[in-house]
């Protein structure tokens, strides 16, 4: 139980650490792979991450589950880590004309369990998500791969629920086009 291994290493049990990283790094890595792209950038977000877990281990709440925290905590050192690069995304490209500005889940076209279904090739889904802007991407990554709602969504990333449906919208579009260069 994650809890019990928290409390150890609460008390200063380095192995409970080590369990807990064996445990969690490989999820930790996926996570940090899919917001990032990078192999590099992704071992990088892990060792922060756990330094950041350690460090501040007092302050982890046993009570709250180990997976729903880390990866709030992990998708906001992705985002604090962009901030610090000063990478921005283009006053264009958040107002283009294509994108409508509304939210509909309904358009079943555009699914991304038909994309995966209609593009099998999970190679192609996944360098067609490197391809989108970070700001949707991030969106598409919580939303669809890490089952996150899009209250935990806004929470996590500090904006409106709105804002949120608007990303994944637009998002799930780009993705969509994205993915409909590549051959079936």
């Amino acid at each position: 139980m994650d809890s019990d291994l928290i409390l150890r290493i609460k008390s200063g049990d380095q192995n409970a650490f080590r369990d807990l990283y064996n445990k969690y790094s490989s999820f930790i890595y996926t996570l940090s792979y899919r917001l990032c792209g990078s192999s590099e950038e992704a071992k990088d977000l892990v060792q922060e991450f756990f330094i950041k877990f350690y460090n501040n281990i007092d302050k982890f709440d046993i009570n709250y589950p180990f997976i729903p925290w880390s990866k709030r905590v992990l998708t906001n050192l992705y985002i604090d880590k962009k901030r610090s690069k000063k990478e921005y995304v283009s006053f264009e490209e958040l107002t283009s004309e294509d994108d409508e500005r509304s939210f509909d889940p309904v358009d079943n076209s555009l699914l991304p369990e038909d994309m995966i279904i209609r593009f099998e090739n999970k190679e192609a889904i996944e360098k067609a998500l490197l391809k989108l802007p970070e700001i949707y991407r991030v969106v598409i990554v919580l939303f669809y791969q890490e089952d996150l709602s899009i209250k935990e969504i806004s929470n996590i990333l500090s904006v409106d629920e709105g804002t949120v449906k608007m990303r994944i919208s637009r998002g799930r579009k780009k993705l969509y086009r994205e993915l409909s260069t590549y051959e079936v």
